[in-house]
């Protein structure tokens, strides 16, 4: 087979189309990462209200309309961390095991959920930055508020409940605003424990609660 041949054959175009994508991706991510490290340095520097996305465009060398690609408004260039979290949230309760109650089953899943001691630095900035400028904090509550459905939904199919049960309802809003009170407390510097624990225990006082001794399989 001649070289043409081998180039027109369909596993090397499946191949160099990977390859092309792949390095779309990384491209991608890279800069991804260099505007929000960007981003986030200039607004803990000058506050989120003064810095622009030309501003961020310029430090990052890229162009304005690669940060809107990326990051179509401001407070996302914050609050992307907190979405990507969500998902993550929502991964760990979807391959839970089941077993336990789903009071155990949220306990797990918040302490596994928790960010490691090398990300804390990161999420403690970050929330003292979204605490100190209204717009942030309106979007964040607002995000919150928006993970109580996805999980109630994830929740009834495995409890025995419908995503509508008043007690599961109730349940999820409230570890929803738990999480929330402990975030911001803990960033704000208002517990000495680590965050691991101060969630735990936040959590478990939550195992009140009618729905939270529902059996989980």
């Amino acid at each position: 087979m001649s070289i043409e041949s081998h180039l027109q054959s369909d596993g090397y175009h499946l191949a160099m189309t990977e390859l092309t994508e792949s390095r779309r991706d990384r491209k991608r991510l890279a800069n991804r990462h260099a505007i929000r490290t960007t981003a986030l340095r200039l607004f803990m520097d000058r506050g989120f209200d003064n810095v622009s996305v030309e501003d961020i465009a310029e430090a990052a060398d890229l162009s304005a309309s690669t940060v809107y690609r990326n990051f179509p408004t401001k407070e996302d260039l914050v609050l992307a961390n907190l979405a990507d979290r969500q998902a993550g949230l929502l991964d760990i309760l979807e391959s839970h095991p089941g077993g336990g109650t789903v009071g155990d089953a949220l306990l797990d899943v918040i302490v596994e959920w928790a960010p490691g001691r090398d990300q804390q630095a990161l999420l403690r900035s970050e929330i003292a930055l979204i605490v100190a400028t209204p717009a942030l904090l309106a979007r964040m509550h607002q995000m919150v508020v928006g993970w109580e459905a996805p999980i109630t939904a994830r929740l009834g199919p495995r409890c025995g409940r419908s995503e509508t049960d008043l007690e599961l309802c109730q349940l999820t809003a409230l570890l929803c605003a738990t999480v929330r009170i402990v975030i911001r407390e803990w960033a704000a510097g208002n517990t000495s424990d680590d965050i691991v624990d101060f969630g735990r225990r936040a959590v478990e006082a939550l195992q009140h609660l009618p729905a939270a001794e529902l059996p989980f399989t």
